[in-house]
């Protein structure tokens, strides 16, 4: 009845992750999941190669708002955020970064919707590129798809409205 992950853990969202690095060298990046367990495996594993933080509910306010000047000052490459951690209330990044990489989303489409426009904001210069990590077969793909359906009926009872 526990998630865990070992350290060891096979991962193929964090090969795939790995991937997207190497295509994108020297490139910052906001890495979004929706776990804080699995936030701290990433942020544990890419900081052996790289600069890394996990932004969640374990950091202090203290630490964030560090973590957020070296992501703004390009001393720090990854923010590994857990999405309800950076959702609401955080604002420069888009200053630092036009890459987000979902490892997984909320149940929530406005949280998510929140976090994306962490980047995608007045400031913003460039285009940002989005990269979504479904694995096969797993609970991604159910869960992408609850939430696309949500959006399309949210999406239709906005026009009936009008």
């Amino acid at each position: 009845d526990r998630v865990y992950f070992a350290d060891d853990a096979v991962s193929s969202k964090y090969k795939a992750l790995v991937e997207i690095i190497d295509d994108n060298p020297g490139e910052p990046m906001l890495i979004l999941t929706d776990s804080q367990k699995y936030a701290k495996l990433v942020t544990d594993r890419l900081s052996v190669r790289y600069s890394a933080f996990e932004w969640s509910g374990k950091a202090s306010q203290k630490q964030r708002e560090e973590a957020k000047q070296e992501f703004i000052n390009g001393d720090l490459q990854f923010i590994v955020a857990v999405i309800p951690a950076i959702a609401e209330g955080v604002d420069g990044l888009q200053h630092a970064c036009n890459t987000v990489v979902w490892l997984s989303h909320s149940d929530s489409n406005i949280l998510n919707q929140q976090v994306l426009d962490r980047v995608r904001r007045r400031g913003q210069e460039k285009v940002v590129n989005v990269y979504d990590i479904v694995a096969r077969d797993t609970f991604d793909e159910g869960q992408l798809d609850v939430l696309l359906q949500r959006e399309l009926d949210l999406r239709a009872s906005l026009k009936e409205d009008d």
